[in-house]
């Protein structure tokens, strides 16, 4: 009996201890708050060659190193960049962050979130207008990330065998004509590249567009455009037309000393320009009033669950003195002072500051939706119709139609 009562009161320490034991190991395994901050993963849209690709690249490098609860995933598109961003839209994986042009903003709103900007001091940008013309229908679609403005290149060389005066600050449209005629005369060289329409509208006082989203290149001074573009081939003969340069690189051209004024030149040619070592060369204003702009913004997505951290990266790539500096660095305008010291230190012999000037004075496009259409439309009538390519048919009477056209297209894309 008495070890019966032993054997019971060891079972009973025994159960006492092993439930002991359990209590403490719980209290030993309650999880406790994490010590880091749980990362966020973004995804971001953009295009471009390698070059442009490796500027993105160190970007998000610079922005994970500050923000290091957000991870970014680049999503790049080497060409055909639009076309892409549709097929996610229309599949549900669009990025949270996308780059996009202010043009292509009508066809994308729908996809697109407004920003709250009200933290943003646009101040810090070159000019207001590459804020405000990101904005679509009273909503700010994009905060700006860079900007290509055009300029003309000359051939020193050559402006001086023909006796030209290097061009000064106001460069009208009469003296680049006599200017590039006095080139021409050179054997075997011409005074310009071919003379490239959509710039000219505008460098003639005119546009594409009118600000309310109607027609406006059949005005006098479109017409007047697009004829002085066909009599620089066919009654001055300073330039090629475009089935003379059909198939082949001006800028090529240009290097090879067989053109005096290369027009139309964007800031992403200053890494090939630099490489001309056999003639001097610089940057003149576009003659006229400047011709057309065009700014590259960042937006965000209407479906991104990440509102804070696109946010975040929107501003940082837009305003960031790190962002603006690395794309000040590149062959591309940055949009803010920051990042403008470091584009004009690139080539410090050369009149770099012109495509900040330009900023001033270049129109951008207004946004409209179905534009991408009526512009390919406009283009390719003036190319197959006109002197300036393939055809015979009068300016006027083929912008005229063309115009009947572009309203339908328009009209189209508002269903």
């Amino acid at each position: 009996m008495r070890k019966k009562m032993l054997s019971v009161l060891l079972t009973v320490v025994l159960l006492s201890t092993t439930f002991a034991g359990c209590g403490k190991q719980e209290a030993s395994t309650t999880p406790t708050a994490p010590t880091k901050e749980e990362t966020i993963t973004i995804q971001y849209a953009t295009w471009g060659g390698a070059a442009e690709k490796a500027t993105e690249v160190e970007i998000i490098d610079a922005f994970m190193k500050e923000h290091k609860s957000i991870k970014v995933e680049i999503i790049h598109a080497e060409d055909s960049y639009e076309d892409k961003l549709q097929l996610m839209v229309a599949g549900g994986t669009m990025p949270d962050v996308v780059s996009i042009g202010s043009v292509h903003i009508a066809s994308f709103a729908s996809a697109l979130s407004p920003l709250d900007t009200s933290d943003i001091d646009t101040s810090q940008y070159i000019s207001d207008t590459l804020f405000t013309k990101l904005q679509y229908q009273g909503e700010q679609y994009a905060l700006p990330k860079r900007v290509n403005t055009k300029v003309f290149a000359y051939n020193k060389d050559l402006l001086e065998q023909a006796g030209v005066e290097i061009p000064g600050t106001d460069y009208s449209i009469d003296q680049f004509t006599k200017d590039a005629t006095a080139v021409s005369k050179i054997e075997g060289v011409y005074g310009s590249s071919a003379l490239y329409y959509g710039q000219w509208i505008y460098q003639f006082g005119g546009s594409i567009f009118n600000e309310d989203g109607t027609v406006a290149f059949n005005s006098d001074l479109g017409k007047e455009a697009v004829q002085y573009c066909v009599d620089a081939a066919n009654k001055y003969n300073f330039a090629p037309t475009a089935t003379d340069t059909e198939g082949q690189d001006v800028l090529q051209w240009f290097m090879s000393k067989k053109v005096g004024f290369f027009g139309d030149c964007g800031p992403y040619y200053l890494p090939t320009l630099s490489q001309i070592t056999d003639f001097d060369w610089d940057f003149c204003n576009a003659p006229g009033n400047g011709g057309e702009m065009e700014v590259v913004g960042v937006a965000m997505s209407n479906t991104t669950e990440h509102k804070e951290e696109a946010m975040e990266l929107i501003k940082f790539i837009s305003t960031a003195k790190a962002a603006q500096e690395i794309i000040g660095g590149t062959s591309a305008c940055p949009v803010t002072e920051d990042g403008k010291v470091a584009f004009l230190a690139q080539y410090p012999d050369k009149n770099m500051q012109l495509f900040f000037d330009a900023m001033q004075t270049q129109t951008i496009q207004p946004i409209v939706k179905g534009a991408s259409s009526v512009i390919n439309t406009l283009y390719s009538a003036i190319y197959d119709r006109t002197k300036l390519g393939g055809g015979d048919e009068d300016v006027s009477v083929v912008l005229d139609e063309v115009a009947e056209e572009a309203t339908a297209l328009l009209k189209e894309a508002q269903k």
